[in-house]
């Protein structure tokens, strides 16, 4: 646990996130938590690193599209784009992916689809959020894949539905 907490930032950042934000963030996700299991499952990807993924690409709020610095738009709450969604078959319409169960379904797709591609899960994830593996996000890649060692180290979010 020490570890976690160090790796976290220290005890007060581990106690703003375990007593505030997590439980808010888990509370959140639970009208679509039964798709990200589901998809996560198909896709042989860690539940707790999609939450990790949810987790820092928008604590779980739905609803949000956002113009990023290339121009184009993502949605959250897994903030996925269009063309990465339209990649692993998604033919609807962008404004469809504002839908929190169309939304993590094909951005858990899409990081299935990196996982395959790519040789660890660290540059999948590094692939979600640059659209390549890169040196340059590796602040993105360890908080997910801190926010996923927390999850797991929780026994109610771990549960098997």
């Amino acid at each position: 646990m020490e570890a976690l907490i160090a790796a976290l930032g220290g005890a007060a950042l581990y106690t703003y996130i375990t007593e505030r934000s997590v439980p808010a963030f888990l509370k959140r996700i639970t009208h679509y938590d039964e798709t990200i299991r589901e998809r996560c499952y198909w896709q042989s990807i860690p539940y707790t690193v999609a939450l990790g993924v949810i987790w820092r690409e928008s604590k779980g709020k739905t609803g949000i599209r956002k113009l990023e610095k290339a121009g184009f738009y993502t949605y959250s709450p897994m903030h996925i784009s269009y063309f990465a969604a339209y990649q692993v078959g998604f033919r609807g319409k962008s404004t469809e992916l504002l839908n929190p169960h169309t939304n993590v379904g094909w951005g858990i797709n899409y990081l299935g689809y990196l996982r395959r591609k790519y040789a660890s899960m660290e540059e999948a994830i590094s692939a979600y959020n640059a659209g390549t593996p890169t040196p340059a996000n590796q602040d993105y890649v360890a908080e997910v894949l801190n926010m996923h060692n927390l999850f797991a180290s929780i026994p109610e979010v771990v549960k098997v539905t």
